[in-house]
């Protein structure tokens, strides 16, 4: 079995179900769903934090303990393709530098950004005004071919129905 690195460490994929599945109008859904779209600069690796840290009891009855692993990384906004953010910015990236440090933890279909590269950023909004970026395609390479593509998906972006929030980081945002 081949084994795929990231920073010279093994990735453990991490295999998850998705709210949609990818199709002929996947970006308008990942527009439509996402809070902020946003083309971005991404400067700094600001560290992991471990959340939702508990015990699951595999099938055998061994028991594993289980816990998000998310980084943190400071983004300089450069495009406002769906909302509007100030400047620079803070994103909760799923995926990461797993505890023990033996190796990275990341969503099938999704990455962990390069420092200095740009990409095309899908962001949600957590309940503390913070942005979570995560899942299948939540950030894209940057090119001006999947920028033009994501900028169609905006005008006829899919309307879900959920609540949408506002960042902390929005232009408009009022403490």
């Amino acid at each position: 079995e081949e084994t795929d690195y990231y920073n010279g460490l093994p990735i453990n994929w991490i295999e998850v179900e998705y709210i949609f599945e990818p199709s002929d109008h996947f970006y308008e859904d990942l527009v439509g769903y996402a809070d902020y779209v946003f083309v971005g600069k991404v400067l700094e690796n600001r560290g992991e934090i471990y959340e939702n840290d508990h015990t699951v009891v595999g099938e055998g009855g061994e028991e594993f303990n289980y816990y998000q692993t998310m980084t943190k990384y400071s983004v300089q906004v450069e495009i406002n393709i769906k909302g509007k953010l100030v400047e620079n910015i803070e994103i909760m990236k799923d995926g990461g530098l797993d505890k023990s440090g033996e190796y990275y933890s990341i969503m099938i279909c999704d990455i962990l950004p390069e420092l200095g590269e740009k990409y095309i950023i899908f962001g949600n909004v957590r309940e503390d005004g913070s942005l979570y970026v995560g899942g299948m395609r939540s950030m894209i390479p940057y090119t001006e071919e999947a920028l033009k593509e994501i900028e169609e998906a905006a005008a006829n972006q899919t309307v879900f129905n959920r609540q949408h929030h506002v960042s902390i980081y929005d232009v408009e945002y009022d403490q």
